[in-house]
């Protein structure tokens, strides 16, 4: 699934390959939890039983009727037969299946396992029907499991050591070691810890036994999220914690490959002992940070943690006082700016930089790098200016400019001339009777003049509305981090009369400038946290992003392997004309109104 919130589709991977599924099933079965990603190998441990699907007893039964049906649509799509399909919904519908929530979070989880796996040739068809219909509930998922395996895409922990192996930057990796602790690790696992419950989880005392630790970790993730975190997951856990050189460690793990689990497991094995480490999630947006808090809130607490997010805006006070803390970096710098600068002490209080994990590592190490969170405030007598913004706006409502944006083009009765945009505003400041203002304040005004006329020619005629920014419901300008992640900042604003600018254009309420007194660059902030700094990435870039990333944040990169091949399909190409035939069919439309007016004339 790509990254969180509202949107109209996903994408789940066939075998590789992105196919667009309905949304708002999707949507419906992460609210209960069913699993959001299915491996191709080792998906479901066989013990798994529909008491292991979270149970709401109290949510209506209605709802996951009507997801189920949608989802069993989903089968069309993938050649099903229709008689298949039809005996499918019959089971769901009989009152086994559809007067129990568990029965019905089974038979979605099914549908869902179907769907993310294409299952679809007509052997594996026959089965699936045959299981649904004729076997207890308890025993589907157990053939799913069987027939997912059966598959054999998924790559063997061998083939995925052996392209650890062979990326060139992995050159800090000991692959001998990385597979003896593996197999220490599912040796815990297999042996002692697969049939733990979470009372199991919350009664174990944890101690300098890593590899025990992270089999537990693991066990604690198969409850979570009802199938067991893939092989190159585990590997990917093993490789970010091993620090022989005190150094942190980033990661390229490819989309859809379970970042946010690895990031939550990466969380957990940090703030248990020995090492009691406060862990910070950098994300590169609040919803996503709200979203992952939600998400694995009861993950955390299996081992006692608790996890928060920082995603509010004042006088809203963040709980830094939690294990975990999921955030944006404007936030984490903000609230050390203010307990910092404004001696604001509730704030993070006596927090320190323990740990940090971030998501997106390159947009935040890289493409962010001269990034800096500010805060503003309100100085006395900015408001003033107001009238000189509103002047220049007024000129340029009036006037058009050159093509190089540097002269007015003013009409005259004999024709028309050009005019220096700057000496043109600055002479009507001159006339007292357009606008008046203290004398002591000419030295400024005049210092600000250019950078205000080049905010409004920005704001007037390169900004654009639904892009750079979008007007909330309030009436107050947002922006929108549209060169990065595409999310709008509430607490942003545009210095230098951007803003207001901004606001006159679209008649809203028109706000002072605020003057930015104290700042905190993303590079000091991310290596506050050193050596516990870790990330994760869908590309870390080429040698030279790598090069920068080592030699500014004292980082190891590291590049994981897919854990299954993409596979790509070729369908024949179709050109459409659709804008001109849209436009034919208007202009006919047209033409056919004219004709019905005049024989009704």
């Amino acid at each position: 699934v790509g990254p969180g919130g509202p949107q109209d589709n996903y994408e789940v991977q066939k075998s590789g390959q992105p196919r667009r599924v309905n949304r708002t099933s999707r949507a419906a079965i992460e609210n209960i939890h069913v699993a959001p990603h299915l491996s191709l190998s080792e998906l479901f441990s066989p013990k798994i039983t529909t008491s292991m699907i979270s149970a709401q007893t109290e949510e209506p039964l209605d709802i996951y009727r009507e997801l189920l049906e949608q989802n069993v649509d989903e089968l069309f799509q993938l050649k099903w037969d229709h008689r298949a399909i039809e005996s499918l919904k019959r089971t769901f519908r009989s009152p086994e299946i559809s007067n129990k929530l568990s029965s019905l979070k089974t038979a979605l989880l099914v549908i869902e396992t179907i769907v993310n796996n294409q299952i679809l040739l007509p052997s594996q068809v026959r089965r699936i029907v045959k299981t649904i219909t004729t076997h207890p509930i308890e025993q589907w998922m157990k053939e799913m499991n069987t027939i997912v395996d059966e598959q054999g895409k998924a790559k063997s922990v061998e083939t995925l050591l052996q392209e650890l192996a062979l990326e060139p930057e992995n050159t800090c990796l000991n692959i001998i070691e990385l597979k003896q602790r593996y197999r220490k690790v599912m040796h815990h696992y297999q042996t002692e810890t697969s049939r733990w419950t979470i009372n199991d989880i919350q009664r174990q005392t944890f101690g300098d036994d890593d590899l025990y630790k992270i089999a537990i970790i693991i066990r604690a993730a198969h409850l979570h999220k009802q199938y067991r975190p893939r092989d190159i997951q585990v590997l990917s856990l093993l490789i970010l914690i091993e620090n022989p050189k005190k150094k942190g460690r980033l990661a390229q793990i490819r989309t859809g490959e379970g970042k946010s689990i690895i990031v939550a497991m990466l969380a957990v094995y940090l703030s248990l002992p020995p090492l009691n480490k406060r862990v910070d999630i950098i994300t590169t947006s609040e919803i996503l940070a709200q979203r992952d808090v939600e998400e694995f809130g009861t993950f955390y607490k299996m081992f006692n943690l608790s996890a928060g997010h920082n995603c509010c805006n004042p006088p809203q006070i963040p709980n830094y006082g939690v294990d975990v803390v999921y955030g944006t970096v404007n936030h984490f710098a903000g609230d050390l700016l203010r307990r910092d600068f404004y001696l604001q002490s509730e704030i993070r209080a006596n927090r320190s930089f323990e740990a940090a994990i971030v998501d997106e590592v390159d947009s935040m190490f890289i493409d962010q790098r001269q990034h800096f969170t500010q805060l503003a405030s309100l100085t006395p007598g900015y408001k003033a200016f107001n009238v000189i913004l509103r002047l220049i706006y007024s000129i340029f409502q009036t006037f058009s400019m050159t093509e190089d944006a540097r002269q007015f083009i003013i009409r005259q009765p004999n024709g028309c001339c050009t005019v220096d945009i700057l000496a043109f505003i600055k002479d009507k400041l001159d006339n007292r009777n357009l606008v008046q203002y203290p004398h002591y304040r000419k030295a400024f005004i005049n210092k600000k003049l250019s950078t205000w006329i080049e905010s409004a020619k920005r704001a007037l005629f390169h900004l654009e509305e639904n892009v750079d920014y979008v007007i909330s419901q309030d009436g107050r300008i947002v922006v929108v981090d549209f060169a990065n992640t595409g999310v709008s900042q509430t607490n942003m604003h545009w210095r230098d009369g951007i803003h207001q600018f901004l606001q006159m254009k679209h008649n809203l309420r028109v706000t002072p400038e605020h003057m930015c007194d104290s700042f905190f660059s993303n590079v000091t902030l991310f290596k506050r946290y050193q050596p516990h700094l870790y990330g994760v990435t869908g590309t870390l870039g080429g040698e030279q992003a790598r090069r920068f990333l080592k030699s500014v944040y004292q980082v190891e990169t590291i590049t994981i392997p897919k854990y299954i091949d993409s596979v790509f399909e070729n369908y024949p190409s179709k050109l459409t004309c659709a804008k001109p035939v849209f436009l034919v069919i208007q202009e006919a439309e047209e033409m056919k109104s004219i004709e019905i007016a005049s024989s009704s004339k």
